[in-house]
């Protein structure tokens, strides 16, 4: 029963997929046809913000940019990127819920996280799905560090990464960036250990934050751009 019972994660995530593929001939949604388009533009070399206006945050930009220059852009092959997103989640969130409360409420979370993929455009070709399986890996990734403390600066810094990709992928996700620090700084509290706000493993998140962000920035450094970035995101 309990080889089985690992099978489940795996058993939903192809249940997601199968399902998935009724809409890898879907009509495009709107914002689909932005992001399929400034990925193009992207793998041509132009730069958002710069060479091209969109609202959106430049990371699935640059990441399709790259996808596209090697295989060509196309709407069903960025779709199924998303499938494999969408797998990776579920997998993350059957782990992180298993090892933060039992085997029967990681099973629920997969079923809930499952059931709603469709209401929130989770097999479109836009920033959710990939800001969902970010957000999902901060999680483990705080209570890693919360549980197992010989390993702090190691996921603190994974923390910070995941935090930093959320943003560079979607500017609102500063909103769970805010309420992760708001998590952090009251267990620091309660537990007494505020010497740790000020200390290099709080250092290791930080600069696990601000390395995608800067990366991001870099291009826009370079050509002189940077304030066409700030005032668009």
């Amino acid at each position: 029963a309990e080889g089985s019972s690992e099978l489940v994660p795996l058993n939903l995530a192809a249940l997601v997929a199968m399902v998935f593929l009724g809409f890898l001939l879907a009509r495009p949604f709107s914002v689909e046809g932005i992001f399929l388009t400034g990925g193009w533009l992207a793998s041509q070399g132009w730069l958002p913000y710069h060479d091209f206006f969109d609202s959106h945050a430049p990371g699935l930009f640059f990441l399709l940019g790259k996808i596209y220059s090697i295989f060509g852009a196309t709407l069903e092959g960025t779709r199924l990127l998303v499938l494999l997103m969408n797998v990776a989640t579920i997998l993350a969130v059957y782990v992180t819920a298993r090892k933060m409360f039992d085997e029967r409420t990681a099973i629920l979370a997969v079923a809930l996280h499952s059931v709603w993929l469709p209401v929130f455009y989770g097999f479109r070709a836009v920033t959710e799905p990939f800001t969902t399986f970010f957000s999902t890996l901060a999680v483990m990734a705080l209570h890693h560090v919360v549980v197992g403390k010989r390993h702090e600066p190691r996921d603190l810094l994974l923390l910070g990464i995941a935090l930093g990709l959320n943003v560079v992928f979607k500017q609102a996700t500063l909103v769970f960036v805010a309420a992760m620090i708001g998590v952090a700084v009251i267990y620091l509290i309660a537990y007494r250990q505020t010497q740790h706000l000020w200390s290099m493993k709080s250092a290791a998140a930080v600069a696990g934050f601000g390395v995608l962000p800067l990366l991001a920035a870099a291009p826009y450094v370079l050509s002189g751009s940077l304030p066409e970035l700030l005032n668009q995101t």
